[in-house]
């Protein structure tokens, strides 16, 4: 398939996607989920169809080949974020149809600003080298002391996967952490956000089985204490991204949209035999509805109301906080009928909270920045290991802020676990460069994927 093929794949994909993402919510998510938080009030045909060409606009830019880890992002983020803020506001019936407009045709110069900044030089940045056997060693031995220290500091017996008892589990680390402190949440999410993938991408691009075995195996234990969803899912994202990265015959985009274009329908096919809808309320609703669900809240909440200026955390000093109780709780209790919903949002709408749409550029500029230091790190590293690495935390900005996710969700532990990478070949240099035959032994990648 040429390069000009694969765009037009790559545009009726995306196309594809947008049309699933309208029948689903129309037609299964508003109505067995509740329409009173999944509002759809029905928007005229124009609105419609000029939201839905703001959405799929993204797809002729794309990368269909996979040149920088932070690529692998950005294909997350434009199904799991940029698409979902674009077409759910529309449907919820809060905003005034010209501030959609303005908000849908800012958001597609922010995401279109991120497509940019690939093409920024790469920073050279000193390193300090270890081996593989030492850096395996060391993940191995902090993962090995979280997960020895969350099961004897929680005391939880008894494994279980189950899924329709999360929420039971989940209440009992809650009631965990308020006697005893959010440390064992701090450590808990970084070795699950960063750590273990990491040992799993290694495992499966290196063809290590004790490695991804021992990867596995800590997310389940995490899983089965903590009660976090997104652990359980980056096994199945680990595995999902290194199989689209490991055919390299430059398709990376195609392989993308066709996972996905099957991945919807097949949740929705496994649902119709299940009692409760597991796959699609995973997936599906998640994913891509949730976030954009909540952006259209918070971008009418903060319309009319005030914004934080961050009163809340870092400037307290400077800004008296507005509001009595947190913001995920009280957009929770305005819009999900809920005190207790605590409604997290992605960096897009939290910076927006923050500051307004000067808030929207600064926070896209410092994504952007971190996304250059990612790739700067990620040079000379191999190109299937640190595409997996990025891409649960490329999820995670789907829901949290920045700065949570540096802090809390692991994102800065991830730079500092890219740091001490071990060195490989640089694994995005061009085709015509000729590769020493003991990498491609090694099943080094030779070209862009």
């Amino acid at each position: 398939m040429n390069l000009s093929l694969r765009r037009l794949y790559v545009i009726m994909g995306s196309v594809t996607i947008l049309i699933l993402l309208h029948v689903i919510y129309v037609y299964y998510i508003s109505p067995r989920f509740g329409s009173a938080i999944y509002r759809y009030l029905k928007p005229d045909w124009a609105s419609l169809l000029a939201h839905g060409v703001i959405a799929c606009l993204p797809s002729l830019w794309m990368p269909i080949k996979i040149e920088r880890p932070s690529q692998v992002a950005y294909w997350i983020h434009y199904f799991a974020l940029y698409m979902p803020v674009i077409l759910i506001p529309l449907y919820l019936g809060n905003l005034e149809p010209m501030r959609l407009y303005f908000y849908s045709l800012l958001f597609l110069a922010l995401f279109g600003g991120i497509w940019f900044s690939q093409f920024l030089p790469l920073l050279k940045i000193p390193r300090f080298n270890l081996g593989w056997r030492s850096f395996c060693t060391l993940l191995i031995a902090t993962s090995s002391f979280v997960i020895l220290y969350t099961i004897l500091s929680t005391g939880i017996s008894g494994f279980s996967l189950n899924l329709a008892t999360i929420y039971d589990t989940r209440s009992e680390m809650d009631s965990f952490v308020q006697k005893h402190g959010a440390r064992i949440v701090y450590l808990t999410t970084w070795v699950g956000n960063a750590i273990h993938p990491t040992l799993i991408a290694i495992g499966l691009v290196k063809r290590r089985p004790l490695l991804l075995a021992f990867g596995i195996f800590g997310q389940l234990i995490l899983f089965w204490t903590m009660a976090l969803k997104s652990i359980l899912f980056s096994i199945v994202l680990a595995v999902a991204i290194y199989h689209l990265l490991k055919k390299r015959n430059g398709s990376f985009g195609v392989r993308f949209i066709s996972g996905i274009c099957i991945f919807i329908p097949l949740c929705l096919f496994i649902d119709s035999f299940m009692e409760i809808p597991w796959a699609t309320a995973l997936s599906s609703r998640r994913i891509m509805i949730v976030p954009g669900m909540l952006t259209g809240n918070y971008l009418d909440f903060f319309d009319k109301n005030p914004f934080i200026f961050m009163s809340d955390n870092l400037l307290s000093s400077f800004f008296e906080y507005p509001y009595r109780m947190g913001v995920p709780n009280l957009i929770g209790m305005e819009y999900l009928n809920d005190v207790n919903a605590s409604a997290n949002v992605n960096y897009w709408a939290s910076a927006y909270a923050h500051f307004g749409v000067v808030g929207l550029v600064v926070f896209t500029l410092l994504f952007i920045t971190f996304m250059w230091i990612y790739d700067s790190l990620a040079y000379g590293r191999h190109l299937f290991i640190t595409g997996i690495m990025i891409s649960l935390p490329a999820i995670t900005l789907t829901n949290s802020s920045l700065q949570t996710s540096l802090l809390t969700h692991g994102l800065g532990v991830l730079v500092i676990v890219l740091y001490f990478l071990p060195k490989e070949i640089p694994v995005w240099q061009s085709q015509t460069q000729e590769m020493p035959p003991q990498h491609e032994k090694e099943g080094l990648p030779v070209e862009t994927v």
